[in-house]
Order: C-alpha cells, then structure tokens, then sequence
C-alpha cells in the first residue's frame, strides 16, 4: 500500500508547508498594508453613514470665535467682553465664569446661553450644555445667528432630529443663507436621510454656487446613492473650488480605488501632494498603501525613505521599510532595518518575528528559533509567533516540538481553521492518529465544507485502517471539489491496491492525470492501475515516464521492477529492485521479494 505520510512523505510534506506559507504570505501582506500608515477617518467621504458632526458641520465650540454682538446691560457688556478674551485665549473656565456674571446681569439674553452652551458642549457636560439651549431659546427675542449657534450645539451633543426642526426654523426666517442650508444637508446625511440631503445641499449650491464644500457632501450623497460617477464629478467640483480641499482629494480617491481604477487614485493623491502645502502625512499614508496593494513596493520605499530622511527616528516607517525589503527579498537590508527597530524598542514582538522569518528564509534556523524565542519571552501568547515557530519545527522535521505549539495556538485562535490542519499533520507524522481524526472533525464543525479536512481525514482514516470512513472522506473532498487532483489519485490508487473498483479507479486516476499531466506521482498511480488490470506493456510505458518525471522515488523504482518481472525481464527487475531498496533501505517487504525471487542478497551487487 502507497503510504502518504511513509513512502510519500516529501510530496505530501510539501502540500502541508505551501499550504502554512500562503497563510504565512497572506498576513505578511496583510501587516505591511495595515502598517502603511493609518488612514484619515474619513468614512464618510465613501459612505453616507453617521460621522462626527462636530468635524462636518460645525466647528468644536471651544476653536469658534465668538460673536461679537454683546449684550446691552453695561455690567453684562463688560463681562461678556471679558469672556470673549479669555476665551480667545483658551482660559475656559475664566471664560464660562465670567459669561455667567454676564448672565446674571443680563438674563433675558440668549447669545449669552448659546455661548455657555457651546462652552460646556467642549467640556463634555452635556446637561448643562442643554439646559442652556432650553434657556435661550425660550426667549421671546433671539435672532437667527444665535439659534444657528444652538442648533450646532446640538449636532455636536448628538440631539439630531431636534437640530434639524431648528435648522428649519432659521431657514423660514433667513431663506437666502445657504450655510444653513449645508449644515442641514449634512446632518441629514448623517442620518442616512439621502434625498433629504441632497435637497437641503442643493437649495445652498442654488443659493451660492461657489460653495466647495457643498459639492463635496453631494458627493457623499451621490455614493450613498450608488452614483460613483457623478460623486466623481461632485468632489472634482469641490477641489476645482479650492485647491487645497484635502477631504475632497482623499474622497475621490478612495472612490476609484473602489471602483478599480487604482491608478486614477495613485494619480490623486499625486496630485493632492504636490497641490497642498506641507504635503499631509495622510496623502503619503494612502499613497504608501496603494503602492503595497499594487505591489510597486520601491515606489513605497522611496515615499517612505523620504519619511524617514525627515525624522530618521521614525520607528513605525522604519518597521515598514524592513517589511517591504522582506517582500522585495532583499534580506539583508530587512534585517539592518529591523535591528535598528529592536535596539530602540527591544520589547517590539512584530520586529523580532520578522527578524526569525528572514532567518528561517535564510535557513539559518538557530537565529530564527532564537528570535522566536525572545517574542515568546515577552509575549507568550503572540500568536504570529507560536504560529511561525511551530511551522519553522516542521520544516526541520521536529514534530514532537512542532506540535504543542500549535496546539497552544489553536486554544489562542479557536476560529482559525487552516491552524486545525497543520496541527493535524503534526499529530500524523507522530503516529497519533485518533488524536488527528478529533483536530480535523473539530476544524470541521466549524461550519465550513473545506475540501482539504475531508480528504486529510481520509488519509488518517487510512492510516487506522478504516476503509469505509477513508473512502466517505474521499468521495467528500471530491464531491465539493471535482478538480481535487490528490482526492482522485488517492481513492483511485487505494481502490487498485485493494483490487476492487478497477474500472472507476482507472477513471479517477486518469481526472488526476488530466488536471496534472507531469505529476510523476500520478502517472505510476496509471501505471500501476494499468498492472493490475493485466495491461503490462502500457503499465511499462506509463512507469517510464513516471521515472523520467521523479527518478529517485522508491515505489515508482519498486513498481518498475515487478512489471519486468512479471514480463519475464528478471535483470531488468533486478537492477529495478536493487535502485528502490538503495532509495529505501528499511523495505523489508521488497527485501524478502528480492531473495524469494532468487536475486540473492541485495546487499550484494553483481555477485560481489
């Protein structure tokens, strides 16, 4: 019987570790674009949803100049102008005393309460910044500016549909102000109220069409609206307004990146750095971000080398460099820069698994276990890390160090299913069979029909000896994946070592052969389904090409042998035999085989 995890160990070996390192390339990519900066919040510049009115509609009460209409007692005109210094100048609480002396000099005044309002609103005393609003605006007398001023008081409290009959109430007295109009356009969008927003917005645009500001948050409109085209032509509008408009770069942007045209985006945010003084480090972020998601990692380098020329002490770009000489394979420079990392934040756990996955890159292993160990002495439970090592201990065939690392690792990630096939492996390669059968069957109660558990429970349940279970899996793998190309050739092979089926495991064999026409592997799997049907000459012709594609595998040698036996070709089998049992000296059975058949001893060549 062809063992998968015996005789076969390489191939299937293999199919473990590619299948650990696209899960180890994926996070690799995955924390390169994490750490590519973090993003500007600006959610809503992509989608309608509910976004800090504070930012978008009204400016934080404790940055808004005051109002310099005063009220008309002189002691209150004096402590009002007191007020407005010390606010002016950040002293709050001198400030929100002396508004209050005002008051009490003044209590029918209702800008007095609006500007206590505002002042406990950046507080964070939300109670008394409503008592305020209630106070003033029971005034018989309060003009428009002051309720505006309330009204953003209470978008920034969170008070919405309130603001918004209030609004209305300023747009009944003053019908031409279109800043009314756009305050209330965006707290409608904010309440994911489109039509409604895009009424309010356009009545400013009407108003005063030079408004860029409008045009950008019809622009959200238009993409909470599914519109990419005209939300397009809504911030190229806004930024032809004003140039330096940073949100609205950052939103058109964003919205033909998501449309797929990711150079117009690039493209952009060129543009955007090269129009805004300073160059905003977001417009650096996003490009870095889109550069790694495009993979043109050296133009992400030289944005980010361009970082750190500016401030050399910049860890995170630093960390960030070495990641993208990592994935440019230039290993050496990883290393200087990850180095420079750890000898300022010794305690960084991301750098030093890094460093361990150049090492292990490398093959040098002590380095790489070294480092490992280091992160796990800070952190135990970095998950990365138990992860790398534990997959690092395959590779040098350390099963029984291997294993309980990843079974830590499942406990940390319980919902990580490709963890329950690597540990699974492990488990196999140690012999403990039933306990790989429970792993996969938990990997598989996770809820998901991933072809790859049923068919490594097939190859366990061969292990145990158990047919019926083996074949079920088997079926399985191939049921929820017809090209499973190893699925084929194992039940196809297994079906001919038992004799059974012959006619339905030359079918399978022959799927597995056409998916994978140069799989040596599957080729002697034809061949010998050829042998066991009695088909002898093409079972030779099939061997030798199997050779051809994997000259040093002991089974293919083996079956080459006993097909020149049975054609009566005793030397050729001979010298067929004695090549296998050179590869694989532990084959007892092909030992008895070769002295039962009279070849002798097949230690001994040639009669020497």
């Amino acid at each position: 019987m062809r063992l998968i995890f015996g005789e076969r160990w390489n191939g299937e070996y293999c199919n473990w570790i590619a299948l650990v390192n696209k899960t180890l390339l994926r996070l690799v990519r995955t924390l390169i674009i994490t750490l590519s900066l973090p993003f500007l919040v600006i959610a809503c510049a992509v989608s309608p949803q509910v976004v800090n009115m504070t930012a978008q509609a009204v400016p934080s009460p404790l940055q808004t100049t005051p109002n310099l209409a005063p009220p008309q007692q002189h002691e209150a005109y004096f402590q009002f102008m007191m007020a407005v210094r010390d606010e002016l100048s950040m002293n709050i609480d001198a400030a929100k005393d002396k508004y209050r002396l005002a008051l009490e000099s003044d209590p029918s005044s209702p800008y007095l309460h609006a500007r206590l309002a505002a002042l406990h609103v950046g507080l964070k005393d939300h109670d008394r910044a409503i008592g305020h609003v209630d106070a003033a605006l029971k005034e018989p007398e309060i003009d428009v500016t002051t309720q505006v001023l309330l009204a953003d008081v209470l978008v920034t409290i969170g008070v919405f549909e309130r603001a918004a009959k209030l609004y209305d109430i300023v747009i009944q007295r003053d019908t031409k102000n279109p800043d009314v109009f756009i305050k209330k356009g965006v707290l409608l969008l904010s309440l994911n109220k489109l039509d409604a927003a895009k009424q309010a917005l356009q009545r400013g645009v009407d108003i005063r069409p030079d408004l860029p500001i409008a045009y950008y948050h019809l622009g959200r409109v238009a993409l909470g609206q599914d519109e990419p085209e005209r939300a397009i032509q809504y911030f190229e509008r806004a930024i032809s307004g004003k140039q330096d408009f940073l949100p609205a770069y950052l939103a058109l942007a964003r919205v033909y990146e998501e449309s797929g045209s990711v150079s117009d985006a690039i493209e952009i945010y060129r543009t955007a750095l090269m129009t805004l003084r300073g160059s905003p480090s977001v417009l650096r972020s996003e490009l870095i971000r889109l550069y790694i998601k495009e993979q043109s990692y050296e133009s992400a380098l030289v944005l980010l080398e361009e970082i750190l020329q500016e401030n050399p002490s910049n860890l995170e770009a630093t960390l960030r460099v070495a990641l993208l000489h990592v994935e440019l394979k230039q290993f050496e420079k990883a290393v200087s820069y990850l180095e420079t990392v750890v000898t300022h934040r010794p305690s960084d756990v991301m750098a030093r698994d890094y460093l361990g996955l150049i090492f292990e890159e490398s093959e040098a292993y002590a380095k790489a276990i070294e480092q490992y160990k280091q992160v796990l002495a800070i952190d135990d439970k970095y998950l990365d890390t138990i992860v790398h090592l534990g997959h690092l201990y395959y590779r040098m065939k350390n099963f029984e160090e291997a294993v309980p690392l990843l079974q830590k690792a499942v406990q940390l990630e319980p919902q990580r299913i490709d963890l329950y096939l690597v540990l699974a492996f492990g488990l196999t390669r140690l012999k403990q069979y039933h306990d790989a059968v429970g792993v996969l069957e938990r990997g598989v109660a996770l809820g998901e029909e991933v072809p790859h558990f049923h068919y490594h429970l097939g190859i366990v349940h061969e292990k145990l000896d158990q047919a019926d279970e083996l074949i079920s899996h088997m079926e399985k793998t191939i049921d929820l994946d017809p090209s499973h190309s190893d699925a084929l050739n194992f039940l196809g092979y297994y079906y001919v070592e038992q004799g059974i089926r012959l006619d339905e495991a030359m079918g399978l064999i022959q799927r597995a052969v056409s998916l994978q026409p140069d799989n040596g592997y599957y080729v002697d799997s034809l061949a010998w389904a050829h042998y066991k049907m009695g088909q002898t000459r093409e079972a030779l012709v099939q061997l030798k090409r199997a050779i051809i594609l994997v000259p040093d595998d002991p089974v293919i040698v083996q079956h080459l042998g006993e097909v020149y036996l049975t054609l009566g070709k005793w030397d050729e089998a001979r010298k067929a035999w004695e090549r296998s049992l050179e590869l694989d000296p532990e084959n007892q059975t092909l030992r008895d085989a070769f002295q039962k058949h009279g070849f002798g001893n097949p230690m001994v060549k040639d009669g020497i």
